[in-house]
């Protein structure tokens, strides 16, 4: 195993550009605050309304620093939470947001075709399986049962028989899964940096190295210029130390990423994914992989939450993350068991109050905000981009008027966590029980009704928690 504590995805993309820094006090129309997808997406949509628009982006670090370039390059049609809301909006409505969601893939492909962008884009699909212990069958069908309750479609979302699973994903003991074609493989590292290319052709001002110290209405302040600005949007997610009242309304968890070397076509064949099909299982431990375009594994899992909803920015990979990726991958696909990890990372993602997404705009201040995606942001910020620009220009439009746009303050649309130190704690036991529900699930040590027990009672946490 290799020491190499850094992201494949930047370390991948060659020549590294050298940034910018804001070195002057400036006005423009619209001010981005943070250079990751939510901030990229929503000045290039902004830009397509109105080319003339004067719009600056500024990052503290290098683009793509926080969870837009530390992410397992999932690029779904999905939003985390959806089953809160969705099952509750007249047959019309729902239909036409589930449209909106499932929609986002293609919507990027367009822009991708239309600037010629190349950021190894397979639209593959995901396989959820259900493998490795029996209940992982429960868990899977009841996500099935709940999408279709959702307002989904069998063209949306699929059940596999063990036999149709394993055609295209050799898991072993196999109870079946299910697919869904909403979902492609991406390099998010490469979409980063060709949308930062495209951003500045069409006009876009990015400062890099530029991290504000102050928010305000129509103005932000670095450690010594100003900038002022009709329009303001906050695109810092799990990263937000501006706006103090923000951080009750999001959790900023840390996960955990590897890369493996190039594997052998050879030992593919004992895994598939020929289609590079991103996967995972029902673990509620959560994790999430896919084979990416040069035939590594990039793998991770949900990782843990810093008291006091404190973001990271530094990661080592602890040996107990990095143990359990290892022993995951293993238990998966016995033929990756002694694979070689060139690559290991973490990030911050948010996660809002029900795991439900938010594009935030009040007029009266001018401080247009987007988050909560909850581990599918890469998708994600595309739709919210999208409706904080219909928003910013007062469009009457099916974004505008969604479930996750909201107009006014984010303490008047937006559920709080729980405060301290109720949230720490309840994050953290929430997980212990389900290291114990996967211990037992997996080592089937104990009878299955006690496991059932377990499994339903995890359920239940996560559901009122997570």
């Amino acid at each position: 195993m290799s020491d190499h504590n850094l992201c494949f995805w930047q370390d991948s993309i060659y020549p590294q550009q050298r940034p910018q820094s804001l070195d002057r006090d400036i006005e423009t129309d619209v001010a981005i605050i943070g250079g990751g997808f939510t901030g990229l997406w929503t000045a290039y949509y902004l830009k397509q309304e109105a080319p003339d628009l004067k719009i600056t982006i500024l990052e503290s670090r290098h683009c793509g620093f926080g969870a837009s370039g530390r992410n397992g390059g999932w690029l779904m049609g999905n939003l985390a939470g959806e089953h809160h809301w969705l099952p509750k909006l007249p047959a019309a409505q729902q239909q036409q947001t589930i449209a909106l969601i499932t929609g986002i893939v293609e919507e990027v492909k367009r822009v991708c075709t239309k600037h010629a962008l190349d950021i190894d884009l397979q639209h593959g699909g995901t396989l959820y399986s259900a493998c490795r212990y029996p209940e992982q069958e429960s868990i899977q069908r009841e996500l099935l049962a709940s999408l279709y309750a959702s307002g989904y479609q069998e063209g949306d979302y699929q059940w596999l028989s063990p036999g149709e699973l394993q055609q295209q994903l050799q898991v072993a003991p196999c109870y079946g899964g299910i697919f869904t074609p909403h979902t492609a493989a991406i390099h998010p590292g490469k979409l980063v940096s060709q949308l930062v290319d495209t951003l500045k052709s069409l006009g876009v001002s990015i400062y890099q190295n530029t991290p504000i110290e102050h928010l305000e209405p129509r103005q932000l302040r670095t450690v010594n210029h100003a900038i002022k600005a009709d329009i303001i949007v906050n695109a810092t997610e799990a990263y937000n130390l501006l706006q103090p009242k923000m951080r009750p309304y999001v959790l900023p968890i840390q996960s955990r990423v590897i890369a493996t070397a190039p594997i052998a076509e050879s030992v593919w064949q004992n895994v598939g994914l020929e289609q590079r099909q991103t996967f995972a299982d029902a673990s509620r431990l959560v994790n999430y992989g896919q084979r990416t375009a040069d035939n590594r594994l990039v793998f991770g899992m949900r990782g843990d939450y810093r008291y006091g909803a404190k973001p990271q920015a530094e990661f080592s990979c602890p040996d107990k993350a990095l143990s359990n990726i290892r022993h995951m991958i293993g238990e998966l696909f016995p033929a990756l068991d002694k694979v070689e990890i060139t690559h290991h990372w973490g990030g911050s993602l948010g996660l809002s109050k029900d795991d439900t997404p938010y594009a935030l705009f009040d007029p009266h201040s001018g401080i247009a905000q987007a988050g909560g995606y909850g581990g599918e942001g890469v998708g994600a910020t595309n739709l919210m981009a999208r409706t904080l620009c219909d928003m910013i220009f007062h469009k009457q439009t099916e974004l505008s008027q969604a479930p996750w746009a909201h107009e006014g303050l984010a303490h008047k649309k937006l559920r709080r966590w729980e405060p301290e130190p109720l949230r720490w704690i309840g994050y953290n036991s929430i997980v212990k029980t389900l290291e114990i529900e996967e211990n037992l699930c997996a080592k089937q040590q104990r009878p299955h009704w006690f496991r059932r027990i377990v499994t339903r009672f995890a359920g239940f946490l996560s559901r009122i928690f997570l």
